[in-house]
């Protein structure tokens, strides 16, 4: 099976035309439109290709199988009036990883409609294969388009070509021509980072490889390029959509690079994860101003020697290094036949920080925090109801919380963001601001009787780690004092007979102060 896929003309410029196979997906984080109440980030995929029958034999449909996806999660799907098969059918698959399968077939009253074997002169970019499209003979063709758009991302994507064993009976059974496409699945996750100036926002995004089953086995490796596109450019929905129905202009202009030369994944034993499990994984901070990203990830066999007991890949082309054009070179053959390849955009638009505020300290310096970002700052932000804490503030045009809280208690308020596209939102948030740090006690003459037969310490090494006072026990006051200490809001003079001399106060005094009040000081 051959899957191809339309790409920016500025990427398919860095792959010399290299026919591309396999499926595109485009994802993007956006909030509602301007003049929406409510909202918050909305995560979708979007999936559009020609397939060509390369199968030797005419097929009777074609299926797309999503993990981690219900029926429910998919908005939109190609078919009628375009394509032969008609509207697709939408099928929950029962099981304990929710699964659903989206299969294109139809009964024309006599026969199952077939998709006839392609030619070799076929050669679709990607949007071709559909009535009236640019393949100018689709009925015979031997290509078909197919498109779906979803809530949320799958964490796998199967492709199948369908037959139908007796073509001439409504009842007949249908039977997938065997696996040839499945491919990692990309994923993201956008944050607001820490900017001083607000606005920007850090995503990361990874390819996990093929996990595998067997214990004690390596997954089974393949080699991914990366190819990666940055832009200002504001991609809404419509914009993915018309990028699946192959509009002309549904170009994002931006440059673009080789993020990885080449990188080798594989799945190691056990329960690693990420860059442990030799994955491909990607954090970057956009500064303000850029919100959208697209790259493509290109994958291909691994050919080289393997460790005959696990399975381990053992290459001769190091990760992230060109390979030379005319590999394998002196024995190396590493680099294999290319397997497919996934795009995936994400496009950051207006967003609202939607985890719990962090908790403020009466007299005490508080954020910056970051509660608005993405989109295209400045922002216009206005306190729709509610108040601050007198003390904080609220910059306006980059959405970030500062300032000392002169009082404690619960702050509630509810702010509107606008961005320099009229982009709006509106979040509520809440913050916790807890009473002044405990005063530190003022130690008072104490006169300690030692029974004789005990050592006496010597200077600078107390008897009891955290007895400030001297008394032979440590209080929960003296405890704070300690944890004062340590965030630097106190002198190592507030506690003078409790510290270890020449010692820094750190986690593993404040321990050994509090298991010295729980148990009591040695004697």
């Amino acid at each position: 099976m051959r899957i191809l896929l339309p790409l920016k003309r500025s990427v398919a410029a860095m792959v010399g035309g290299q026919t591309l196979i396999v499926a595109a997906i485009f994802s993007w984080l956006s909030a509602c439109a301007a003049g929406s109440s409510w909202a918050s980030p909305v995560t979708g995929t979007l999936t559009n290709f020609d397939v060509v029958n390369d199968t030797g034999r005419p097929t009777h449909g074609f299926e797309i199988e999503l993990e981690g996806v219900r029926h429910e999660d998919i908005s939109f799907t190609f078919g009628d009036p375009h394509s032969r098969y008609g509207d697709p059918e939408v099928i929950d698959v029962s099981g304990a990883t929710p699964r659903t399968v989206v299969r294109y077939r139809r009964w024309d009253g006599s026969a199952w409609v077939s998709t006839p074997v392609a030619g070799e002169a076929v050669r679709p970019r990607g949007h071709d294969c559909f009535r009236n499209g640019p393949i100018g003979n689709y009925a015979t063709s031997g290509c078909e388009h197919f498109g779906l758009s979803t809530a949320l991302e799958p964490t796998q994507v199967v492709y199948r070509w369908l037959v139908a064993v007796s073509p001439g009976d409504f009842n007949s059974l249908f039977e997938p021509v065997a696996l040839t496409a499945s491919l990692p699945v990309p994923a993201w996750r956008v944050q607001p980072p820490p900017i001083e100036g607000g606005g920007g926002v850090a995503v990361r995004a990874e390819v996990e490889p093929p996990e595998e089953e067997r214990e004690g086995q390596y997954g089974e490796p393949q080699w991914v390029k990366v190819f990666k596109v940055t832009s200002e450019e504001k991609l809404e929905p419509q914009d993915l959509v018309r990028l699946l129905l192959g509009a002309p202009d549904s170009v994002v202009p931006g440059e673009t690079e080789i993020e990885t030369e080449w990188k080798l994944i594989q799945s190691k034993p056990g329960l690693a994860e990420g860059d442990e499990e030799d994955a491909d994984v990607r954090e970057e901070v956009l500064p303000a101003g850029r919100r959208s990203v697209i790259r493509r990830y290109e994958f291909y066999r691994y050919t080289g020697p393997r460790d005959p007991e696990n399975n381990e890949a053992l290459p001769c082309v190091a990760d992230d290094q060109a390979v030379p054009a005319n590999a394998p070179v002196n024995g190396c053959s590493d680099l294999g036949d290319f397997i497919g390849a996934q795009n995936v955009a994400i496009d950051v638009g207006l967003s609202a920080l939607d985890e719990p505020l962090p908790e403020g300290v009466q007299g005490a310096n508080y954020g910056p925090v970051e509660v608005f970002y993405g989109g295209s700052p400045p922002y216009e932000i206005r306190i729709l109801s509610g108040a601050l804490p007198r003390g904080v503030s609220l910059e306006t045009t980059s959405g970030i919380l500062r300032g000392k809280p002169e009082s404690a208690g619960e702050f509630e308020f509810t702010l509107e963001a606008t961005d320099s596209t009229g982009e709006r939102l509106m979040a509520r948030f809440r913050l916790s601001v807890r009473g002044e740090l405990l005063p530190t006690p003022t130690p008072s003459p104490t006169v300690v009787v030692e029974p004789t037969a005990s050592p006496t310490p010597t200077e600078g090494s107390p008897r009891c780690v955290g007895d400030c006072s001297g008394d032979g026990a440590v209080t929960v006051d003296e405890i704070v004092t300690l944890v004062n200490i340590a965030l630097g809001l106190s002198g190592a003079t507030s506690c003078p007979l409790g510290i270890p001399g020449d010692t820094e106060v750190d986690i593993t005094i404040i321990i050994r102060a509090v298991a010295s009040a729980l148990n009591g000081c040695p004697t």
